[in-house]
């Protein structure tokens, strides 16, 4: 008999070096493209069965594991916000992404192979001109 489903949530942790060009300069609305590479530390909250057939390691059938996966691709993003004038700027805006993630485990193989979207919000502050 399988295994009950379990819902498992997953905290996102990661790096994602990116070059950055900006679109518009100064005060007011700004617009900028970044693309970049993703490495991404997905973990679990809960703990599963998993079946031996599917990701083999063991002999009895089944084991737990907590869920912890790594994911990486190239990301691509698209930027708007504002930015207040003078010395020292105060800058908002929210940023969506696109990425190809590949999770790929012992066993069958990949895990995933999808695109992520992710929307993101960045708060900046400031000194100098630009």
């Amino acid at each position: 008999m399988p295994a009950p489903e379990v819902a498992v949530s997953y905290f996102d942790l990661g790096v994602e070096p990116s070059l950055r060009h900006e679109l518009t300069r100064g005060r007011g609305v700004r617009v900028h493209v970044r693309a970049g590479w993703r490495w991404r530390w997905l973990i679990g909250d809960t703990e599963v069965e998993r079946l031996c057939s599917f990701h083999g390691g063991c002999d009895g059938g089944y084991y737990d594991q907590t869920p912890t996966y790594a994911a990486s691709g190239p990301v691509l993003a698209v930027g708007v916000g504002g930015r207040t004038a003078g010395d020292y700027w105060a800058g908002f805006g929210a940023e969506l992404a696109v990425a190809h993630a590949v999770v790929d485990r012992p066993g069958m193989d990949p895990d995933l192979d999808d695109v992520l979207v992710t929307l993101g919000l960045n708060v900046a502050l400031g000194r100098g001109a630009h």
